[in-house]
């Protein structure tokens, strides 16, 4: 009795391993993550410094993942509900695609690249 027990024990835990495995690869995608610099032309601007030269585009510039490919995304006073993708990069935010580097999510548009740290890992999407 004894040994099938055990033996039902682990078998339920390694279960549990590979299923939470198969999921890993994502979660590190999901969460809100947070605008936090910009770099143009070489030049590096925190939000901060970027609102201090009267820049406030990116002062609201965020957005949430969560598990079933939703997503929200807020910039300036916009706020839409999308769909999120994995790609071989990283993500793919509606149509504009993200590359994930060293933790961090980059969105390049117009010359400027922006970066976005993960603030939180709240899947929490407004409802409006």
């Amino acid at each position: 009795m004894k040994k099938a027990v055990s033996f039902t024990m682990v078998f339920v835990l390694v279960l549990s391993l590979i299923f939470s495995g198969c999921s890993s690869a994502d979660s590190q995608y999901l969460g809100t993550w947070t605008a936090t610099k910009a770099e143009h032309e070489g030049k590096t601007y925190t939000i901060s410094e970027l609102e201090g030269m009267g820049d406030k585009s990116l002062s609201d510039f965020r957005f949430v993942i969560a598990e079933d490919s939703k997503a929200y995304l807020t910039a300036e006073g916009t706020k839409m509900p999308l769909e999120w993708s994995k790609t071989d990069n990283g993500i793919k935010l509606g149509e504009r695609e993200l590359s994930f580097v060293d933790g961090q999510f980059q969105m390049e548009n117009n010359g400027v690249t922006v970066f976005f740290e993960k603030t939180s890992d709240s899947q929490d999407i407004p409802t409006e």
